[in-house]
């Protein structure tokens, strides 16, 4: 417990000075800068590959009049978002892996780092993958996602199926444009 709070402490004062030590720390403040750019007070936005909800809580943040949904297929995940934002009525949550088609497929979960897990074995930066195949539900956003809505901003992390998940999201111009391209 101590020590998540030291590293945490620590990146939070790398952060502020703009310290990026590694290349996910460059991406995510690169990431950060657009949010800050696109998204606006009331800007719709979608989580897809929601993790741990940490760019969902950037959501909520830049655009709290904005109506967000975020979509998590780990089950042990998707329970801690539904505890963490279940209060937030502007939030809507689905258990589920995005695709072209509906139905269902196996996962490849990967136990010992969460973040690598997605509907496709690959090549992974780790040694000794720990991957355990679950079963899954596959929606497409075009059937949840409301015709009417303007979004604002996607974010997509979804190790490899990002074509289908633009796929399954061209009937409302998810897969062309949205409200602000970049």
């Amino acid at each position: 417990m101590a020590r998540a709070f030291i590293i945490k402490f620590i990146k939070s004062i790398l952060n502020f000075f703009r310290i990026f030590i590694t290349r996910n720390q460059q991406y995510d403040a690169a990431a950060q800068r657009i949010y800050n750019r696109v998204i606006k007070n009331g800007s719709n936005c979608i989580d897809i590959g929601c993790h741990k909800g940490e760019i969902l809580d950037q959501f909520l943040k830049l655009a709290p009049l904005g109506t967000h949904y975020a979509f998590e297929p780990i089950p042990s995940m998707f329970q801690k978002l539904v505890e963490r934002y279940s209060h937030f009525t502007n939030v809507h949550l689905f258990d589920c892996a995005l695709s072209d088609h509906t139905g269902s497929a196996t996962f490849q979960y990967v136990s010992n780092a969460p973040a690598y897990s997605g509907l496709r074995q690959r090549r992974y930066d780790i040694s000794a993958p720990q991957i355990i195949p679950i079963d899954v539900k596959l929606n497409r956003l075009d059937d949840i996602i409301p015709e009417n809505i303007s979004v604002g901003l996607i974010k997509i992390d979804v190790e490899g199926a990002e074509y289908e998940v633009l796929t399954g999201g061209g009937k409302n111009d998810i897969a062309n444009a949205s409200e602000n391209s970049f």
